[in-house]
């Protein structure tokens, strides 16, 4: 299991924190050799 996430506050973009995560999580999709691109 792998966790990436980030912090909601009140003024809190959504679009921007689901950005946000992906960019974190990222890394280590790629050490795993997942295509980050993949939605199925």
């Amino acid at each position: 299991t792998l966790y990436a996430g980030c912090g909601i506050v009140k003024n809190s973009d959504p679009d921007s924190e689901v950005a946000e995560t992906a960019v974190k999580f990222s890394p280590m999709m790629n050490a795993l050799g997942v295509d980050n691109n993949d939605e199925s």
